[in-house]
């Protein structure tokens, strides 16, 4: 090694290379020898090879040209794609104690409250494998462990005495061998027979493959199917999603075990007697993974896929098939009450769940920290980098670190702040590798990403709940979960990440921050903490699949895969199958044929696959993000986020390394004229550029004004809670995007967020689409209908107020709509705190006057289309009076001793009017109103 090339190694710089290098070698240990080839594209950018294993050849780890001589020494290397620079990764280093690393960071970084929990390791329990599999074993199944553990033995066991079985372990527990063994055991002694795994999202397929692909010993690269052989007879494993449609549809005929999605499986029971007979005909298996994302309306689309599956096995195969059901999730309370609610009715079939983990775990400490100036103004968010660097820039080397945000865009700044730390600190060899995973990913991209957190090139990632399901990315050391989760299993499954199996020397942390919100400061108190997040049971699934609404699209559905028929309503219950069929007939859907007297669907115009939105995201298409210079899509998303992510004007981060500017927005075809041919002719894309000089240090915030019409429900109170009379039905909520919108700059860490310019901007030019006859036109609002609840602020306290306006420099209905939204703001907060609610699953509206309650009024709904279910929740029992009583002790005892009103505990980060208009002291009156107090508390603001 050259001197010059050690001291580049030794200040974080790459190496440098001879010139007319194209090729290098790399060689590592980790924990064998390991190496790969590194090739230089026309683009300037190194790609490497897939690393093989075995000996060393007398080399010890580092970089190497191709002429055998070292240019750089251990720690390995490794290239980013898309990325020109050579960058060296330090080795990462496990948690040897966890309590003295906390120690650690308490001296190094300031906080104003932090509170610990420590889990003991557990040791795994072990059970004996069936002596069937023991015969599979024989015939070439390639099992890595001797034993099972126990729970992995009890779920055989339950399955093979034909139950369906919800597996209900922590992550990394062996789920998958729970379902695949028994699998594998059908198909060989049936050689029709089917088996299909379903998962919430794609990358879990892409996964699943590859635990295939070991399982039966074969290497499949980078194909998304694999063809093996077990005792002799073939076998086909096949991934499907819209990834891969294109490149694996051909191959599907002869596919025995199916990957997918529930987004994609809704798509293909419309082709149930077609291009899947096979597979439903002759289905032994049905894996449903991750079922604790089945919420709400998910949950209802989810139960009424089955329902269709379940009818269109039983009618393709002529009432012979009746698949078994294997449910798997990392965290569940009453798993069987949800597995009966999804499989439906007439169902004789036991159901058992497995929920004692016996694989083991860690030793793990939990930690609440609160940062010290939380209620000066500063940015909570800011406190992260202060963590990272203690985490990542050691002596000794990185702790594999992993950091969960609520926003995509929230992941990317603190990232980029991460990174700006850690190359002021001369460690330009961690800053280069850190990296972010968001559902924005291209799917190249996420698969490279997993690939580097498992292979330990990426020693810190900053992610969204896209890496909260079960994808393989390794055992991670530390997490830091910034801001309270969407719900406790949410909570679980990010910590799951750290400390998943009982090492000797090995521990790991888990530390929670609260953000500037009030529902995140609850959750930080030590009682709540401990009892409500660390070592609480885990909490049911609430779900509503008698939802009408999703039970007529759904039972269309069935009507255009399959003629109904009247045996059908077993499926579907037989009143609600009759009613839906008279339904389809009167609208001219379905008409009886003259040969066989059958129903069939006849409508061309009406596809009732395309009105279900499964995961019941608010968009309805996606968008690309395209970089104008060289047409290569960089990211993707979907068009309602795209409307306040991606307006012409807004900056994009790609990452921690490249910023755009977004310079159009087309968002398709609109809903009314979406036809595939209209949607290929008119795909929806964000063009962007590279930033120039400033733009690269600013964020943009978009300002959007919501709307809400009541649908239903408006005629009489569903519930008095006192003397308020509140109101339940059907809305149809709309936003649209102004014509302006917020630019700020990133600023430093620590710096207070109120003291950074803002400017407010006009944006360029609208977004567009194209209307059925082809032309342009601006995009209009969007809109989803959903359930949810409202009352009017009470006549007296409405006078009230209004006599205070005055004082307050505001006209009566501007003062009246800031101290009502400041009470809707804690409403919603403390929703979060009741059993099986999160934050996430209601959004509200306040208004200085709506036409339905006839006054200033308040709004609670059920986020996103369709509902969830949660709002007849909120009116059972005292649920909605436990909410404002929660959210006038907030507000009451806010810890800020604040003058004139200062409004921090009732800001909301997610305020879609961008917290403007707000007032603390009478979102506090507004709230002991509520609660019905015959005396107001005296207040702490003056």
């Amino acid at each position: 090694m050259t001197e010059a090339n050690h001291g580049a190694h030794d200040s974080g710089k790459p190496p440098v290379l001879p010139a007319g290098t194209t090729s290098i070698l790399q060689v590592r240990d980790k924990p064998t020898w390991q190496w790969r080839i590194c090739n230089l594209n026309k683009n300037g950018v190194w790609e490497p090879d897939k690393w093989l294993s075995g000996e060393s050849e007398g080399k010890s780890p580092g970089l190497f040209l191709t002429t055998r001589e070292q240019i750089s020494g251990p720690p390995q290397s490794v290239w980013p794609k898309a990325w020109g620079k050579l960058v060296l990764a330090p080795r990462l280093v496990p948690i040897r104690s966890a309590e003295a690393l906390l120690e650690e960071l308490k001296s190094k970084v300031p906080s104003q409250d932090v509170h610990a929990v420590t889990l003991e390791p557990e040791s795994p329990k072990y059970g004996k494998w069936p002596a069937w599999v023991k015969k599979l074993t024989s015939a070439g199944l390639c099992l890595e462990h001797e034993r099972p553990y126990q729970h992995q033995a009890d779920a055989l066991e339950q399955l093979e005495a034909q139950k369906h079985v919800v597996i209900a372990t922590g992550t990394a527990s062996g789920k998958s061998l729970c379902f695949q063994l028994p699998i594998l055991r059908a198909l060989l002694a049936d050689p029709m027979a089917t088996a299909l795994y379903v998962s919430p999202a794609k990358a879990l397929c892409a996964d699943q493959l590859e635990a295939w692909a070991k399982l039966l010993g074969v290497d499949i690269g980078k194909a998304n199917y694999f063809d093996a052989e077990l005792a002799g007879k073939p076998l086909r494993v096949l991934r499907y999603d819209r990834d891969v449609k294109e490149e694996t549809g051909e191959h599907k005929a002869e596919a025995r075990i199916v990957l997918t999605n529930s987004s994609m499986l809704h798509y293909m029971l419309a082709q149930a007697a077609t291009e899947w007979n096979g597979l439903f005909s002759a289905l032994r298996y049905v894996v449903i993974d991750e079922v604790h994302t089945a919420r709400g309306v998910v949950g209802a689309n989810i139960a009424w896929i089955i329902r269709r599956l379940r009818r269109a096995a039983w009618r393709l195969s002529a009432g012979k098939a009746k698949p078994q059901f294997a449910f798997c999730s990392a965290t569940i309370g009453k798993p069987e009450q949800l597995a009966r609610q999804l499989i439906g009715p007439n169902d004789s079939t036991p159901i058992s769940s497995v929920r004692d983990d016996t694989s083991g775990r860690g030793k793990r400490v939990f930690v609440s920290w609160t940062p010290k100036g939380a209620s000066d103004g500063i940015r909570r968010v800011t406190v992260v980098p202060d963590l990272v660097q203690v985490l990542l820039d050691r002596t000794d080397g990185p702790i594999q670190t992993i950091c969960f945000h609520r926003s995509r865009p929230e992941a990317n700044l603190v990232a980029r702040q991460c990174a700006a730390r850690l190359t002021e600190s001369g460690r330009d060899d961690l800053a280069g590798t850190i990296d972010v995973f968001i559902a924005m990913l291209t799917p190249e991209k996420r698969r490279e990403l997993q690939d580097a957190l498992r292979q330990g090139d990426c020693p810190c990632v900053f992610a969204t709940s896209a890496l909260e399901l079960g994808i393989d990315i390794g055992d991670l050391s530390a997490a830091i979960i910034l801001g309270i989760p969407h719900s406790r299993t949410g909570f679980r499954q990010m910590s799951g990440r750290v400390g998943r199996r009982p090492e000797p020397g090995r521990e790991a942390i888990v530390i929670y921050v609260p953000r500037d919100d009030p529902l995140h400061d609850w959750y930080a108190q030590e009682k709540h903490f401990r009892s409500r997040l660390v070592t609480a049971e885990s909490e049911d699934v609430p779900t509503d699949p008698d939802n009408e609404l999703v039970s007529r699209r759904h039972m269309a559905a069935a009507a255009k895969e399959l003629p109904p028929i009247d045996k059908d309503g077993r499926f579907f219950g037989v009143e609600r199958w009759r009613n839906a069929r008279a339904e389809l007939k009167a609208k001219g859907f379905i008409q009886a044929s003259e040969e066989d007297k059958c129903f069939y669907w006849v409508s061309k115009d009406e596809d009732p696959h395309k009105r279900i939105n499964v995961l019941a995201t608010r968009g309805n298409c996606e968008v690309q993000i395209k970089r104008k210079a060289d047409g290569q899509i960089i990211g993707q998303t979907d068009n309602w986020s795209a409307l306040w992510m991606l307006f012409p004007g807004a900056i994009y981060f790609d990452g921690i390394r490249d910023t755009y500017v977004v310079e159009s927005l087309h968002l398709g075809a609109l809903e009314s004229t979406g036809t595939p041919q209209h949607l290929k002719q008119h795909p929806a894309v964000a063009w962007v550029r590279k930033a120039k000089g400033a733009e690269a240090q600013c964020s943009t915030i978009a300002e959007q004004e919501g709307a809400i019409r009541v649908l239903d429900g408006g005629d009489r109170p569903a519930k008095m809670i006192g003397n308020l009379p509140v109101y339940s039905g059907s809305i149809q909520v709309s936003t649209k995007l102004l014509d302006h919108y917020v630019q700020v700059p990133l600023g430093k860490p620590g710096q207070p967020s109120a003291k950074l310019p803002k400017k407010r901007l006009e944006i360029p030019q609208a977004p567009t689409a194209v209307d059925a006859d082809g032309n342009s036109v601006e995009y209009p609002e969007l809109a989803f209908e959903t359930d949810g609840l409202w009352f009017r602020l009470p006549e007296d306290i409405e006078a009230e107020l209004t006599s205070h306006a005055e004082t307050s420099g505001l006209e009566p209905e501007a003062y009246i709509l800031s101290c009502i939204h400041g009470a809707e703001h804690l409403i919603l907060k403390m929703t979060g705190t009741l059993p099986g609610f999160c934050e996430d699953d209601m959004s509200g509206l306040s208004f200085s006057w709506h036409d339905t309650p006839g006054g200033p009024a308040i709004f609670i709904y059920e986020y996103g289309p369709g509902g969830n279910g949660l709002a007849r929740r909120l009116l059972q029992g005292h649920n909605l009076h436990d909410v404002f009583r929660r959210a006038l002790d907030v507000v009451r005892n806010c810890p800020n001793q604040c003058e004139n009103g200062c409004p921090l505990c009732v800001l909301d980060r997610q305020c879609s009017n961008a917290n403007s208009l707000i007032d603390k002291k009478g979102a506090e009156r507004v709230l002991e109103v509520l609660v019905q107090e015959k005396k107001p508390h005296k207040r702490r603001c003056k």
